[in-house]
């Protein structure tokens, strides 16, 4: 039995390290042989859960170091960007909805005085039909 099976068997849970991404949480759970990568995000239902075995995990540690090091620039909080790409993307819809409903006042604005002249030429028009009889 090794020290994380002993830890696992007083606390009874695994061994977990957590960290905050975004607006979720992501966890990092050891077991005896494997870890579990656990990520929580607010507004849903379900976890997403990835268990890696021990030595996929020890390669990964290692081939993760290299492009780990070539990381230079700032935090990149993806569901940030895509949460604020889509507020942009409705207000542009609803700013093209608005336009819309304006141009299409307009046109029938532009429409209605027309009917309403050709109403009144036929107006004068049977009205001179009617005296000239």
């Amino acid at each position: 039995m090794g020290a994380l099976s002993k830890y696992i068997r007083k606390h009874s849970k695994p061994f977990g390290l957590s960290v905050r991404n975004g607006q979720g949480r992501i966890q990092v759970q050891f077991y005896e042989g494997y870890v579990v990568v656990v990520s929580r995000q607010p507004g849903v239902r379900f976890q997403q859960e990835v268990a890696i075995t021990r030595s996929a995990w020890y390669a990964l540690l290692r081939s993760a170091s290299g492009p780990t090091k070539m990381m230079e620039g700032p935090d990149f909080d993806r569901y940030q960007a895509e949460r604020q790409s889509y507020a942009l993307e409705q207000a542009i819809l609803t700013e093209k909805r608005e336009r819309k409903k304006l141009e299409d006042a307009a046109a029938k604005k532009v429409a209605q005085r027309a009917r309403y002249r050709r109403a009144q030429l036929r107006a004068r028009a049977r009205k001179k039909s009617a005296s000239s009889h």
